[in-house]
Order: structure tokens, then C-alpha cells, then sequence
């Protein structure tokens, strides 16, 4: 059993070292402001650009479901063309395209849409 001068012996050291690593902590909080001052500085400054990367990954999924809504359309429309007409129709595309140089011709894959 313990005395009870030990246990306030005790007591008092917990309270002394409490009060030093209160005093420990707030010297390292001190050191450390600066540092996370700037972190502060730099998570404000990336703000715009999580926003940015959010609508970027809504318009990418968009862009996804564009996509698919238009291969889907023109697989509908290409079934329902005559081999003839297909053929055609990618040779029209492909020769308009490269005339306004902003496209390269309709690739290989382009022409599967299709069943060419």
C-alpha cells in the first residue's frame, strides 16, 4: 500500500511535468508558426485550383457521355446505310475534314463505327 505522501509526492511531479511540456509545447508551437503560417498561405492559394480540378472532372465526364451518345447515334445511323453509303459517307467526311485542316482523316477506328 502506499503511503500518502507518496502519492502526493507523485501528484506534484505529473503537475511539474505537465508544466513543462505545456512550456515545451508552446515553444514548438512558436517555432512551428511560421511554417504552418505558410502552409495556410499555400492551401489558400490551391483553392481556385481544386475548384478547377472539379470542373474539370465534371467536364470530363460530360464529355465522356457526349461521346458515347454520339458513337451510339451514328453506330443507329450506319446500320441503317447501305455498304455504299457508308463507304461514302466516311470518304465525304474524311476529305472535308482534311480540307479545313484542323482534323487528321477519319482513322481506322472511324471507319469500324460503321462496319467498313
Amino acid at each position: 500500500m502506499r503511503s500518502g505522501t507518496g502519492q502526493a509526492g507523485e501528484a506534484a511531479a505529473k503537475i511539474r511535468a505537465t508544466f513543462f511540456d505545456r512550456q515545451d509545447a508552446a515553444a514548438a508551437r512558436a517555432r512551428l508558426q511560421p511554417v504552418l503560417d505558410q502552409i495556410a498561405q499555400l492551401e489558400a492559394a490551391l483553392a481556385p485550383y481544386e475548384q478547377i480540378k472539379a470542373d474539370l472532372t465534371a467536364a470530363r465526364a460530360r464529355y465522356r457521355k457526349l461521346t458515347d451518345a454520339f458513337v451510339d447515334e451514328l453506330k443507329f445511323r450506319c446500320a441503317v446505310m447501305s455498304e455504299d453509303e457508308k463507304r461514302a459517307l466516311v470518304l465525304e467526311s474524311s476529305s472535308r475534314m482534311c480540307r479545313r485542316d484542323w482534323m487528321p482523316p477519319l482513322p481506322r477506328s472511324g471507319r469500324d463505327w460503321c462496319g467498313l
